[in-house]
């Protein structure tokens, strides 16, 4: 503290103690020597302050005091700030006060703590209103103290209707025991924050999901002073997941359906079904491994300041990288020293072109921490501007999602589990057609024509008449047999197709239709590949069959109509019927085995399958199918 004793007549310092060379760099001989030490050493903001000052002086009363605060430049260039306190020293015979004595405190240090909490405080406001996520401070007794826009807008409420609402009011009721406890061991000293999923009843009365992330801040005798609570809207993460879920069902609804019809074809195909069976366990045991996907990896918030390049993290971040915060500075550096080689490039590159674009960014890369383990992280980033549309800095928040990454690999890993068995399936049905198709034309038909020929002969050596007529019943009938099992044997497995190819088959499972149910067929090829693999081939065919049967069955039509076209790489086939035609939209989801056996079958060869229909305007099918190029 420097004491000094100021003279009004004079404008000079009569007495000042040897502590205001520490206090301004200059001792008291040099402080004598200057001219004008108010214009040399005063701040310009505060030194027209100066006469007002003075004259304040000049009219305090016995036992006032002065109080005010300036700056002077230290004698090393740097600006110091000094608080004065000014009372009455001497007045003269009429009373005027002539000296004042003055009580000088260097408050520098008081000024730049001041000055940081505010930076601090400002820096907390900008991103709290920021909306990148709702945010919200409660009370101890569970009271909203302040909520930001986002939080608002994820609960449907007003701001002001929040401040009036506890949190526990606007929890869906199975969810509000599960936070409570945690909220109480938070209360008891515990822990100091947790994290859950749970759901919110909005003031409209939607139910919505949300990640929250809530942490404690204690006051010095470790009571609780407030909360701070992140909330993060998983609402339509949750019903995509659901949605999922009931696809999941009715898709293993469908295939059960297309085993069960599979297993009246053969008994070869038990030891397929049983494959089928346990794939079905696993696709149970991935919906666990989904309702564990669910919960979304807690998260931490980040800021970058645009001008020194400083870096903040939060705890949870610190937790996410796997770091010790008393070991690890936070820095960009730290951060690219844990990203994997191998998304390196893409991070650096998203991250520079966010920063000269001062835009939004997102992105999902994987970390090594320290201990050897891969994480899978989502990242995002959003620009702050000052009021001249000047960058200040970049805030965000980093989300652990490494187990949804790894249910989403295990939930493919099934799908293609399951891909594989539906076409081992298609392929045992068509072996054992195969094989039931060949023992009726080469066994049975044969037999057949033998024992028609054989009762012919009979029937000319009959003893009488009536006999013979009789006998030739017979061969008529034999001879019909033969034909269905003719039929019988081209549906289950068309010889002419390994024969003569696809065109052939079609054009005589077109005449054949034609003739059988009294509905012309056209077959219309143009530009045929001349080698046309044996799975496409057998796929399209299929098809045609099924979809000619659909028309007898279902559409009552006057004509139909095969077309098979060739082009660049690819074959397309349609079949087209002037029939009922039907609603698409009602039958959504409700296929029949049909339906679900071609859209198998042409998934199986990489094809793409369409139907278009309208009531009373008939159906066209579509399927095309690329051709894999032979290797040179």
């Amino acid at each position: 503290m420097v004491i000094s004793v100021f003279d009004l007549v004079t404008g000079r310092d009569i007495y000042i103690t040897r502590d205001v060379a520490i206090m301004s760099g200059y001792t008291h001989d040099e402080l004598a020597q200057m001219k004008d030490p108010v214009s040399a050493l005063w701040h310009p903001d505060d030194s027209p302050l100066y006469g007002d000052h003075v004259a304040r002086w000049k009219t305090m009363a016995d036992g006032e005091i002065f109080e005010f605060q300036f700056r002077i430049r230290h004698r090393d260039g740097r600006w110091r700030w000094l608080a004065t306190r000014v009372m009455p020293f001497l007045r003269s015979e009429e009373g005027d006060v002539r000296q004042v004595v003055a009580a000088t405190l260097d408050v520098t240090a008081w000024k730049q703590t001041e000055e940081a909490l505010a930076a601090s405080e400002e820096r907390f406001r900008r991103y709290f209103e920021l909306g990148l996520i709702g945010m919200a401070i409660t009370s101890p007794e569970k009271g909203c103290i302040e909520v930001n826009d986002e939080t608002c807008k994820i609960l449907g409420y007003e701001r002001s209707e929040l401040l009036k609402k506890t949190w526990a009011e606007l929890t869906h009721p199975d969810d509000l025991a599960a936070e409570t406890a945690n909220f109480e061991r938070v209360m008891r000293g515990q822990i100091d924050g947790y994290s859950i999923d749970k759901r919110w009843i909005r003031k409209d009365g939607e139910v919505i999901y949300t990640t929250i992330s809530v942490k404690c801040l204690r006051r010095e005798d470790g009571a609780v002073d407030c909360f701070v609570a992140l909330l993060q809207d998983i609402t339509g993460r949750k019903r995509a997941e659901e949605a999922l879920a009931r696809s999941r069902a009715d898709l293993e609804r469908r295939v059960a359906e297309r085993t069960a019809q599979l297993m009246a074809v053969n008994e070869d195909l038990r030891d397929e079904i049983n494959e089928r069976k346990g794939a079905q366990e696993k696709l149970r045991r991935s919906e666990a491994y989904l309702a564990e996907a669910q919960r979304i990896s807690h998260m931490g918030s980040w800021a970058r300041n645009a001008s020194s390049g400083e870096v903040f993290w939060s705890l949870e971040v610190f937790r996410i990288l796997g770091l010790d915060p008393e070991a690890f500075d936070p820095s960009i550096d730290t951060l690219r020293q844990l990203v994997h080689p191998e998304d390196l490039p893409f991070v650096e590159q998203n991250f520079l072109k966010a920063m000269s674009e001062e835009s939004d960014f997102e992105e999902d890369f994987r970390i090594v921490v320290p201990s050897g383990s891969i994480r899978h992280v989502h990242n995002i980033g959003h620009p702050v501007m000052n009021e001249s549309g000047e960058l200040v800095e970049f805030v965000g928040s980093l989300m652990d999602v490494t187990e949804r990454k790894q249910s989403e690999a295990a939930v493919l890993r099934y799908q293609q589990e399951h891909h594989s068995l539906t076409a081992k399936l298609i392929a045992a049905q068509e072996l054992g057609s195969k094989y039931l198709a060949r023992e009726l034309h080469d066994d049975f038909s044969q037999k057949l024509a033998v024992l028609g020929m054989e009762l012919a002969v009979l029937a000319n050596q009959a003893p009488s008449e009536e006999f013979g007529s009789q006998l030739l019943k017979f061969t008529a009938q034999i001879g019909t047999l033969a034909k269905d099992i003719h039929r019988i044997s081209r549906q289950l497995h068309p010889a002419i197709l390994d024969d003569l190819g696809l065109a052939a088959a079609l054009k005589n499972e077109c005449v054949a239709f034609s003739e059988q149910h009294a509905i012309p067929t056209e077959f219309d090829p143009d530009d045929i590949p001349r080698a046309i693999p044996d799975d496409i081939s057998l796929c399209l065919y299929r098809v045609a069959q099924e979809c000619l049967r659909n028309v007898f069955k279902h559409a009552r039509a006057t004509k139909a109509r095969v077309a098979l076209d060739g082009g660049h790489n690819e074959i397309t086939m349609e079949i087209t019927d002037l029939g009922d035609g039907f609603d698409l939209e009602a039958i959504k989801g409700g296929g029949g085995l049909g339906l679900i056996s071609m859209e198998e079958r042409v998934r199986l060869v990489n094809g793409t399958f369409s139907i278009r229909s309208q009531p009373g305007k008939g159906t066209i099918v579509k399927v095309l199918v690329p051709l894999r190029q032979e290797e040179s």
